[in-house]
């Protein structure tokens, strides 16, 4: 019963869609599609600004460097900052390739260094080609 039903809906829609046809757009709808994008799409770009201007980049580094500057060449008094009682002359005199050849370092952190090591660059690789071949110009 119901495969009747299904065979005789089947063929009423077919005799519909035949007497329907298919709609065709008209010849010049492209053109028009791409008027309408031109008419609604905003005629001047946006212009990068970039967050940080170089002015405040600028800045920041005379900040940092005026920062290092007065705590090497200084007279180590930093009480204003509350670090008087450190004793910054022993700790910025010293030598540091002497200091260098007393440090001990373990396997452990040898061997995790060279594999992050290895797999970022992997990563790097990996990534790369990706995105080249994701974002290939035709």
């Amino acid at each position: 019963m119901e495969e009747n039903k299904e065979k005789e809906l089947d063929a009423l829609l077919k005799k519909t869609v035949k007497e329907a046809g298919l709609e065709q757009p008209s010849m010049d709808f492209t053109a028009t599609v791409l008027s309408k994008i031109s008419e609604t799409a905003p005629t001047t770009a946006k212009v990068y600004r970039p967050l940080i201007s170089k002015g405040a980049w600028l800045l920041l580094l005379l900040a940092v460097l005026g920062v290092f500057a007065y705590s090497l060449l200084g007279n180590g008094d930093l009480s204003f900052m509350g670090l008087s009682d450190v004793q910054w002359s022993e700790r910025l005199n010293f030598d540091f390739l002497e200091q260098w050849t007393q440090w001990k370092i373990s396997n452990i952190f040898v061997y995790g260094a060279l594999g992050l090591t290895l797999f970022v660059c992997l990563q790097v690789v990996l990534l790369k080609r990706h995105l080249d071949n994701r974002y290939v110009l035709e």
